[in-house]
């Protein structure tokens, strides 16, 4: 096995003919003693058969294929929908104009600390989890040889403390929504549902004879997926009053395929957003400069 160390300057490199081709390997620095170690490291693996040469992408170009060849196609729609913004809008206008082999953990550890600044820890956690998700199927799809987010260090999440509305309260929210949404609200009170398993409601879902709702999906993201959780399949039971209100929305709904409970007036899903900010976030208001908006933006609805 041809091969030796060269000196650039103060640098060390080592080179080996490998199929008649000659291969320059870095990562020694000033150290000499490092390069013996690369040199040797190398044509072990070289002898061995286990030698795999690292292709050369840009990160833009991997982060494009990473979203098209797995996470559209592995992971649900509200995943892939949340795992493309963070690619397309905060990790490419960052990194895309590198090399994936560049990248070092220094520079994915400053990213992180800089979007601290900008969002809330949660937030971070979730675009450490889409950086961590990409350079593992980097390493596994040949690409890295050292994973620079394997130790990326996650913020602390402050655990916040949950305020709940008394009896008055709730009264006094469900009378400020609009009454083509009361019962939507009303629901997630008196059942503890999530926006999602509300939106994903379909009406063939309750079991009016036994009074219970059934929940098998959930709705966000402009697409419909399975609960997070074997524990989220479950039944709830429905109080006398819960049944009659159901009733009556169902009702006033659309007929369509989708055979939504909530839903526009074409039988399409509700837009999430639209319904915290036209709905939600307007009935927090009690009365004349009365209101408790702190509190109620952590109901779960």
């Amino acid at each position: 096995m041809r091969g030796g160390i060269s000196q650039k300057g103060n640098n060390y490199y080592v080179y080996l003919w490998i199929g008649g081709k000659k291969k320059w390997f870095s990562g020694a620095g000033t150290s000499k003693r490092k390069a013996e170690m690369i040199l040797h490291e190398k044509a072990v693996e070289v002898q061995n058969g286990t030698y795999q040469e690292i292709r050369k992408i840009w990160f833009r170009e991997f982060g494009v294929m990473w979203l098209e060849s797995y996470a559209k196609t592995r992971t649900k729609p509200s995943t892939f929908s949340s795992y493309e913004d963070i690619v397309r809008k905060k990790l490419i206008p960052t990194f895309g104009d590198r090399y994936l082999t560049t990248i070092t953990t220094v520079m994915l550890q400053r990213y992180v600390s800089g979007r601290l600044e900008e969002v809330k820890p949660k937030t971070v956690v979730n675009e450490i989890v889409a950086i961590k998700e990409m350079f593992k199927h980097a390493g596994r799809w040949g690409y890295l040889k050292v994973n620079p987010a394997e130790h990326l260090e996650r913020p602390r999440i402050e655990k916040e403390e949950m305020e709940i509305l008394n009896p008055d309260e709730i009264g006094l929210f469900l009378e400020a929504t609009s009454s083509g949404h009361r019962t939507l609200f009303l629901l997630a009170i008196l059942t503890g549902m999530r926006r999602g398993e509300i939106l994903g409601l379909k009406k063939g879902d309750i079991d009016w004879h036994n009074m219970q709702i059934a929940v098998k999906r959930t709705f966000s993201k402009g697409g419909f997926g399975s609960p997070k959780t074997k524990a989220g399949y479950r039944k709830i039971d429905m109080s006398p009053h819960l049944v009659h209100e159901l009733k009556k929305q169902i009702l006033r709904s659309a007929a369509s395929e989708l055979d939504l409970v909530f839903c526009t007036s074409d039988g399409k899903p509700l837009d999430a957003d639209n319904l915290i900010k036209r709905q939600f976030l307007p009935a927090l208001s009690f009365g004349p400069g009365e209101t408790r908006s702190n509190s109620i933006r952590k109901y779960p609805v």
